[in-house]
């Protein structure tokens, strides 16, 4: 797990999950220049053994070896974990879409173009302020 950035506790802290390193590298890139605090997960595993405590927004990669990123929602929702997340992928059948919202999630299509993905981790991050 690495933090792009630290020191500034009221700056949202986002779970980048994605198996791709060059995919997860840019996307931490990106959310880091838009003024977020980046946790970098390369398996599911990976960020079912860490802190989930800090985390704002999870953005999860859903095609994954071990398991989809559908089933590592599941997950921690059996731990009680509401994280919201946001599904990116390339694959946004409606039937995916539909799981997605299911769990309390969206989904974001790959590439996400412009400021798509930045506005709905805030939208992700608002719904679920206490």
């Amino acid at each position: 797990m690495a933090d792009s950035s630290s020191g500034n506790p009221a700056r949202a802290i986002v779970a980048i999950l994605d198996d791709n390193q060059s995919a997860r590298e840019s996307l931490a890139y990106r959310l880091a220049a838009e003024g977020f605090d980046v946790q970098l997960h390369s398996s599911p595993e990976a960020l079912l053994e860490g802190d989930l405590s800090a985390p704002a927004c999870l953005v999860t990669n859903y095609h994954m070896p071990a398991m989809n990123g559908l089933e590592l929602v599941s997950r921690l929702r059996e731990r009680s974990i509401a994280v919201p997340f946001l599904l990116y992928t390339g694959d946004a059948a409606a039937s995916l879409v539909v799981r997605a919202a299911a769990l309390g999630g969206a989904v974001v299509h790959k590439p996400a173009l412009g400021r798509e993905l930045i506005e709905r981790i805030h939208d992700a991050i608002r719904v679920s302020a206490p």
